[in-house]
């Protein structure tokens, strides 16, 4: 790929099956970065350490964003209102004006500030990007609403990598404040999975039950997946004193679930798979809390 315009939000341990070592991975993103035309411009997140780490070699040109005070684009005085975020957008000492979003979360304020630095590096009026912010509401299964009452809310959400999942359960922990959160997820490939077993574990502290289903794969070698599976994961979980089981198949998931949640749970399904119809399923049956 050789885009004009390259946004890179985050650089994490993933598809470590095929690049090996982080510096396998790194290098690849600032082959990538390199091959941007010298009229174009690579967008990039400041507050990851690994994105910071490839600056010095880069030789395009760049912009910068971020909640770090040295980003170019930076947004202050962030206010939250449930899922809804207010914040204005500065780049450098100069305030650009402030932007109102539908969605939720620190990733988001920071997607939302990637957004505003390549409106203006295609010269629209800063107006023009707030405004169109202002009007997204998300995409499919990204922190996807399925359910919501008074007793219940459900998310779906494909996020199925450890930054992902850590990322989206604290923005619904700090958005919602649920009397418990719980979280069905299943895994995305065997490799991935064993690759990163310990982050997975770290990524779920703001769970308060975690259920797993089989492995999903697509790809896995079959000496791959007789090398890790969903138990692993529960039983890392529960050495860090999360409540998780593993169940399959679904229909024994929404059956818990069913037997479990109560008025002030927040369900949440994540994972690339099929896991999305654990959340279809429940709430076809009818929630009732």
């Amino acid at each position: 790929l050789s885009p004009a315009i390259a946004v890179v939000t985050n650089l994490d341990k993933e598809h470590m099956d095929f690049y090996g070592t982080m510096e396998n991975l790194k290098d690849a993103f600032l082959d990538f970065l390199n091959r941007i035309p010298f009229y174009g411009v690579a967008v990039l997140c400041l507050d990851d350490h690994n994105i910071q780490s490839l600056i010095p070699k880069l030789e395009k040109r760049y912009v910068t964003y971020g909640l770090v005070s040295q980003a170019d684009f930076t947004a202050r005085n962030i206010s939250a209102d449930g899922l809804r975020t207010s914040f204005d957008v500065y780049l450098q000492s100069k305030k650009l004006g402030r932007v109102q979003s539908a969605i939720h979360g620190r990733h988001n304020i920071l997607n939302s500030l990637a957004a505003v630095a390549v409106g203006m590096e295609m010269n629209l009026d800063f107006e023009v990007v707030a405004e169109a912010l202002k009007g997204f509401t998300g995409v499919h299964r990204r922190f996807e609403i399925i359910h919501e009452s008074a007793s219940l809310i459900m998310v779906d959400d494909y996020g199925h990598h450890p930054t992902e999942i850590e990322m989206t359960l604290k923005a619904l922990r700090d958005a919602e404040s649920p009397d418990r959160l719980i979280c069905v997820f299943q895994p995305h490939q065997h490799s991935r999975t064993r690759f990163l077993l310990e982050q997975f574990a770290q990524s779920f502290s703001c769970a308060d039950e975690v259920i797993v289903p089989q492995i999903y794969f697509v790809r896995d070698s079959e000496q791959e997946k007789h090398r890790v599976n969903a138990q692993d994961l529960v039983d890392r979980l529960r050495e860090r004193g999360v409540s998780a089981k593993h169940l399959y198949p679904f229909a024994a998931i929404v059956e818990h679930l069913e037997s479990i949640c109560r008025a002030g749970d927040l369900v949440v399904i994540m994972g690339a798979g099929p896991v999305w119809q654990v959340a279809r399923q429940f709430h076809q049956a009818g929630v009732q809390c």
